[in-house]
């Protein structure tokens, strides 16, 4: 039941690299799930997963993980804030559905729409004990029968308190009862029929085995003949967790090797010595790794799992920041293009045996070849690094898969090429014959998924994500930071409001910015996405709560800056949902953009305004140089962040007038 540390993410995250563009079409797919890529949906509903089902398949997920489903405590008067997750661990009955994930209907419905997508669902299943008070769970199940005397656990290093005793208050089973074995069986069983593959067992150290002297049990034998397809436990290793004979029986998780590579990727150690053995002590196919993805994703023996946190959490900051809800769709970090290019080599090197090296001895960069067929490199350095080192990959010329389409030759067993600073680099050739999964597999919700490269339409919550990561990437050894998307809510409420902090922001910042909107809306030959935005100016403008100022931005031709903000603050769904009409955000944002009107001048307007009015000027000449404004952001905005959260302004020196028709700085 243990949270992942948002910040552990984070920092495997920066070994990929942040870039947000484009992803490739779903080339390759693996039926055999522990051959996959597991996306765990941290408290997603299930009709959240339901509808990302087709950005899933397309980032190469073989599998998604659920929460847990059995009917849990409804806690602090149902209120969904992500801090009360908690109460998902807490069942009071073994019936299916609850107020966070849904209804077992939704259940079956989502297992049904994932098959068609070739896609597997494993539950979270909790079965080590029940909620705190057994006077709040249902029926049968406030019987003390079904339970051991209440205890807490008192010395971890004790093998018998950890399994025999409360975790933290929560009441611990009887898992000796044969009768509670035969409950767990048939509600396992009543899973699989309603459409799930597999099972994630909740704090399954604490649940005894057959061997554990004198308070042995047939649990698990008898609960693992369920039928399903997966199945593992969580081990949080430790002197008591007893990993080999766990392995022996179910797949197990490496926490300790999750550990390791966070230590490595905090060191910029990639060494082969220090991240070759899982740490776990048993057979690697048995185990489930979910950190420093690149690596973990490309390696060959175990099933990877990638944790959604919830959005905005992370870093220096709450891990439930409150910018999204219980049910609500995690960061989009699982849909990333750098994390679904190692998603889709993994797939694609199905059988391929592993080698890792690191070229010409240097340990900030590993190479994971995959036989003669791929390649993934990591490369952990702040600058670009020029490769030249031996490989099996079979000769000839490749383009990496991710968005830094640099190109690589092998010749004479070496490969040649530049490798972009922290980040990740995929390569293989594609082969014709193994297609990308058709339309006819996919529900008529589905997107037509083609083979060449697919353009994401990214919501606002993506951009504001984009925005707050590409800034902490260039201070990602900066100790005082804060993230870009409280210092935009900040701004929103008028608390504080200090637009001296937005006058001197790095130019080419705005340029990436327009970039990454070029990429968003191509208003030449994405007709679709900007009708869809004329709707939402229409639809602003007859609102019951709008003021006449959109009028006034019409008058003064800045509409396409509407659009564009709508981008960075207008919400998921790129209109004013019901959640946004009754934010306190719409106010602000009228108040800012009669600022903006006003003022007439840019470097006065707060941030969004500006770099909005900025990004509608620059952006016909931007569209032509997106490519180069890209690398040249990367290479200018390696600057560190200052504690009071200004970015230093570059030399008017390093301007490209060419790109900056405005004349604004």
């Amino acid at each position: 039941m243990k949270f992942n540390n948002a910040r552990n993410i984070l920092l495997s995250v920066f070994a990929l690299g942040l870039q947000f563009k484009t992803t490739e079409a779903v080339a390759y797919h693996t039926d055999k799930l522990e051959e996959g890529v597991i996306l765990h949906a941290f408290s997603w509903s299930f009709n959240t997963i339901k509808e990302k089902l087709p950005e899933i398949k397309e980032s190469g997920y073989t599998a998604v993980q659920t929460s847990p489903i059995q009917e849990c405590l409804v806690g602090d008067n149902g209120n969904k804030y992500f801090g009360n997750w908690i109460y998902e661990y807490q069942p009071i009955s073994q019936e299916i559905g609850n107020y966070i994930v849904g209804t077992e209907d939704e259940f079956k419905s989502l297992c049904a729409e994932a098959k068609k997508f070739g896609i597997k669902i494993i539950v979270d299943a909790v079965l080590n004990h029940m909620t705190t008070d057994i006077n709040n769970c249902k029926g049968e199940w406030k019987n003390p029968k079904w339970y051991h005397e209440p205890a807490g656990i008192n010395n971890w290093n004790d093998r018998y308190d950890v399994t025999q005793h409360d975790l933290v208050g929560l009441r611990d089973i009887n898992t000796q009862n044969p009768e509670y074995h035969q409950k767990v069986l048939t509600m396992l069983k009543r899973i699989i029929s309603d459409g799930a593959s597999g099972f994630r067992y909740d704090t399954a150290k604490h649940i005894e085995l057959p061997d554990d002297t004198n308070y042995g049990s047939q649990f698990w034998p008898t609960v693992l003949e369920n039928g399903s397809e997966f199945q593992y436990g969580e081990l949080l290793q430790d002197g008591t967790s007893r990993d080999t004979e766990y392995a022996k029986i179910m797949k197990i998780t490496a926490s300790n090797y999750g550990e390791k590579l966070i230590d490595a990727v905090n060191n910029n150690d990639f060494s082969v010595n220090r991240i070759l053995e899982y740490d776990a002590h048993v057979d690697p196919t048995k185990l489930i790794t979910w950190l420093a993805w690149a690596l973990l994703a490309a390696r060959k023996l175990t099933t990877p799992l990638f944790f959604s946190r919830p959005y905005g959490g992370g870093g220096e900051n709450s891990q439930f920041p409150n910018l999204s809800q219980l049910g609500d769709e995690g960061d989009p970090l699982y849909k990333d293009d750098s994390v679904a290019a190692v998603n889709l080599f993994r797939n694609a090197m199905v059988g391929e045996d592993e080698y890792l090296r690191n070229p010409n001895g240097d340990t900030n960069v590993l190479m994971i070849e995959r036989g003669n067929k791929g390649i993934a490199i990591i490369n952990l350095k702040y600058e670009e690094y020029d490769i030249n080192s031996e490989t099996n990959l079979a000769e000839g010329e490749y383009e990496n898969h991710t968005i830094n389409t640099n190109k690589f030759k092998v010749a004479d067993g070496k490969i040649t090429g530049s490798l972009s600073p922290r980040s990740v680099t995929v390569l293989y050739n594609q082969e014709s014959e193994k297609a990308s999964i058709a339309e006819k597999d996919v529900s008529s919700s589905a997107k037509s998924i083609n083979t060449g490269m697919m353009m994401i339409v990214l919501t606002t919550i993506f951009l504001l994500y984009i925005i707050n990561y590409i800034c902490c990437s260039c201070c990602f050894h900066c100790e005082s930071y804060q993230r870009i998307d409280h210092w935009f809510i900040n701004c929103f409420l008028f608390k504080n409001l200090r637009i001296d902090h937005f006058s001197d922001l790095d130019r080419n910042f705005f340029y990436f910015l327009d970039s990454l909107f070029n990429s968003l809306v191509r208003t030449s030959n994405n007709p679709s996405v900007n009708n869809r935005i004329n709707n939402i100016v229409k639809g602003y403008k007859s609102s019951n709560n709008s003021i006449s100022n959109i009028d006034i931005l019409g008058s003064k031709k800045i509409v396409n800056r509407y659009r564009i903000y709508i981008f960075l603050i207008g919400g998921r769904d790129y209109g004013f949902s019901d959640r946004i009409n009754n934010s306190p955000y719409k106010k602000e944002w009228e108040c800012l953009f009669k600022c903006q009107t006003e003022s007439g001048t840019y470097s006065k307007s707060p941030f969004l305004l500006r770099s909005a009015a900025l990004l509608n000027d620059i952006m016909p000449v931007v569209c032509k140089r997106q490519h180069i404004l890209f690398n040249k952001f990367k290479t200018n905005l390696s600057r560190n962040v200052n504690a009071d959260n200004t970015v230093g302004q570059p030399s008017r020196a390093n301007a490209d007038p060419i790109s900056d028709p405005s004349g604004i700085g």
